[in-house]
């Protein structure tokens, strides 16, 4: 879509004051936010929605179609909404750039408009269209927003992937030291540690009181349940 509308204006419109209207009104939708622009496709292709009403209305269909909200064609018709005016600004720079003679010797020489703008076109717009899949591909690959939002939770994206990946060792990691740090409870269930269990011990453990942590004690701001932490102390007597 970025291609044929960079093409349309480069090579359809051939006033350089329309170019730059019609080119302004592309940019017009972008000085709103993405998160505003992403959202207004809700009302429009919910099952109650403007097009779904529309056809109703006009008696193509009997029902609400469903695939339309909360589906991969929302997340396709939202990408293409937010991000397609970064293809066309490269790919519009780069066909600009190409000479006007170099089409009309081709049509001179018989050449048809799919072979001009397969054999001069295309290839001369390359850069452009190089840049303008970075710019996309980049944006695409740091977005989760658009995709948890427009497919309701149903698709994943890389970045939800990779939070996946790299929040799940933390949390468990976490929870290895509050396990190391903290609990050491009875086997049976009880406030009282185990023989050898308390985290502070070193040596052989002759005597260890166990004492619950609560409320009144120093350092603590939220109250605990006698039976959930203790604090051991050790002494060897002879």
């Amino acid at each position: 879509m970025g291609f044929n509308v960079a093409y349309f204006l480069v090579f359809h419109v051939r006033s350089t004051l329309w170019q730059i209207a019609l080119f302004l009104v592309c940019t017009v939708p972008f000085l709103t936010s993405n998160i505003i622009r992403m959202i207004s496709w809700i009302p429009f292709l919910g099952r109650n929605g403007i097009f779904n009403q529309a056809l109703i209305g006009s008696g193509a269909v009997q029902q609400p179609l469903e695939f339309l909200l909360f589906s991969d064609f929302a997340v396709i018709v939202a990408y293409v909404h937010l991000f397609t005016l970064f293809m066309v600004v490269p790919i519009f720079n780069s066909m600009a750039r190409i000479d006007k003679s170099l089409l009309e010797a081709a049509h001179d020489a018989g050449a048809s408009r799919f072979r001009v703008v397969a054999e001069i076109v295309l290839p001369l717009s390359k850069s452009g269209i190089a840049l303008g899949s970075i710019f996309v591909v980049t944006l695409v690959m740091g977005d989760s927003f658009v995709v948890r939002t427009m497919s309701g939770g149903q698709s994943a994206s890389v970045v939800s992937a990779l939070q996946t990946k790299v929040g799940g060792p933390s949390v468990s990691t976490g929870r290895r030291e509050r396990r190391h740090h903290g609990d050491h409870r009875h086997p049976d269930g009880g406030g009282d540690p185990a023989p050898g269990r308390c985290p502070q011990g070193t040596g052989a453990l002759r005597k260890a009181s166990c004492s619950p942590l609560t409320a009144a004690d120093p350092g603590r701001s939220t109250p605990t349940p006698p039976s959930s932490r203790c604090s051991c102390s050790f002494s060897t007597g002879r």
